[in-house]
């Protein structure tokens, strides 16, 4: 599939409802029981947002950058991850992708075409 019509397929998939908490269903952990474990936070959640960037590659394939995260002692230490991060206050989730891409990628949110956003 050449970039350009994965972009045509993803503009018209995006102008569609997206599955949301549904599709997660098939991913699901489960305990011992067969039961989803029941996450208890202390504090919500906090907003964030991710980039997924694609682009073509000198020799026409298709690519998107993933990061291994630093070492530290937390939970995400050490994973492999799409570019994004915590949202600011008053950010929108696409303002946050950008910001977070650009701060981790250099990337020029000027240069970027968004096709959707999943909230």
């Amino acid at each position: 599939m050449t970039f350009e019509r994965l972009i045509q397929k993803l503009e018209v998939r995006l102008g569609q409802q997206l599955p949301g908490a549904l599709a997660h269903e098939a991913m699901r952990a489960v305990d011992a029981t067969g039961k989803p474990p029941q996450f208890k936070h202390s504090l919500p959640p906090k907003p964030g947002s991710v980039l997924i960037l694609i682009f073509p590659d000198v020799d026409g394939s298709i690519r998107f950058p993933l990061e291994k995260r630093a070492e530290y002692p937390g939970t995400h230490s050490g994973q492999v991850s799409l570019p994004g991060g915590k949202a600011e206050v008053g950010e929108t989730a696409i303002e946050t992708a950008l910001r977070e891409a650009k701060e981790e990628l250099g990337l020029d949110p000027s240069e970027v075409t968004v096709l959707g956003c999943s909230q």
